[in-house]
Order: structure tokens, then sequence, then C-alpha cells
């Protein structure tokens, strides 16, 4: 018959066994739990790792095909650079074609700097969240050992 006292889980055996006989197997949750929450905070930010290097790498490939048009419409505009201003109305409106062009380009790849900066620092702040999270919970785990 149990103890009906506030001490009496204490001085029941068969309530006591018990207890200490889903002891491991509670702890085996935990730290399946534990573990498993683990691979999934650094899955997740190998995954941000993973869109960091490739927000990187079309940042790289769109300046570059960028700096390339820009280097091209400078050639053409070059090949105007004899002909005087107001010589030729024709050269003059083929003169300002490429001149916006490459203040067009040049805005891209303004705009492409700072799209991805900002791409990037949100991508950060993910991950610092997520390593912040991963941390907490080797420090718990540690804690219930």
């Amino acid at each position: 018959m149990p103890n009906n006292n506030y001490y009496g889980l204490r001085n029941d055996e068969d309530q006591e066994d018990s207890f200490i006989s889903s002891a491991p197997e509670a702890s085996n949750l935990y730290s399946e739990f534990f573990l498993g929450k683990l691979a999934s905070l650094r899955k997740q930010m190998e995954e941000i790792d993973l869109e960091l290097e490739a927000r990187s790498s079309i940042h790289k490939h769109l300046v570059q095909e960028i700096d390339d048009q820009i280097l091209s419409a400078s050639l053409f505009l070059d090949r105007l650079k004899h002909w005087a201003i107001g010589y030729r109305v024709g050269v003059d409106m083929e003169r300002n074609l490429w001149e916006r062009a490459i203040a067009d380009l040049t805005k891209q790849k303004r705009t492409e700097i700072v799209r991805c900066w900002r791409d990037s620092i949100g991508l950060k702040e993910d991950r610092r969240e997520l390593s912040r999270e991963y941390e907490e919970l080797l420090k718990r785990q540690c804690l219930l050992r």
C-alpha cells in the first residue's frame, strides 16, 4: 500500500524501483532528442553556408558580366573619341547612347553589390541565431550528463 505523506514516493519501494528503471530510458530519450536537435541545427547551418557560397558565386558572375559589358561599351565609346562634340548629330547620338549604357550598367553593378550585401546580411543573421541555439543546446546537454 502506498504511503500517503509527502515523502511517500521515497518510502514506496515499488514506485522507487519503477522510477530508477525508467531513468536510463528517459536519459536515452533526452540524449536522442539533443543529438537529433544538434544534427538538425548543424544541417541548417551547413545549408546556410552553402546558400552564402552560392550567393557569392552568383554575385561574382553577375559583376564580372556587368564589368565585361561596361568594358565593351567603353571600347565603342572610345571609337567615337576623335569626333568632336557637335560635329555630327549621328555621332553625338551614338556617344550619348554608349554613355547612357555605361551609366546604366554602373547603376546595375551598384544595385547588385547592395542586393548581395543585403542577402548575405540576412543569411549571416540566420546563421548566427542558429549557432547561438546550437551552443546553448550543447551547454544544456553537458549540464544533463
